[in-house]
């Protein structure tokens, strides 16, 4: 346990700089996973009241509703990858400036 802690404690201070974008990146995830959960019970919904009711105009404003959200999902993995990889290169950067700054 105590060879956890400091690891932890060793890898802290190169994730504590990046906290901000780490709790972003986590938003974006959720709201990513959120987007893929909403699918099925819209079509659940469109499937048992809408078609049985020929209620054309719900149908019409509950697709739109799916497209504007996979448009967010969309929005919400891309910005997330890119912003992973951006903080993943400065992470890497730190890291590796601080194990060859001794060397040379």
């Amino acid at each position: 346990m105590n060879q956890k802690k400091k690891l932890l404690k060793r890898f802290s201070k190169y994730i504590y700089p990046y906290i901000k974008e780490e709790i972003i990146l986590f938003i974006l995830m959720i709201c990513s996973s959120a987007g893929s959960l909403v699918t099925p019970y819209m079509l659940k919904v469109i499937i048992d009241d809408v078609f049985p009711s020929g209620n054309y105009h719900d149908l019409i404003m509950l697709l739109v509703l799916l497209v504007g959200i996979y448009i967010v999902q969309i929005i919400c993995s891309l910005v997330s990858d890119v912003m992973s990889t951006t903080v993943s290169k400065k992470k890497y950067l730190q890291i590796s400036e601080k194990k060859l700054l001794p060397i040379f």
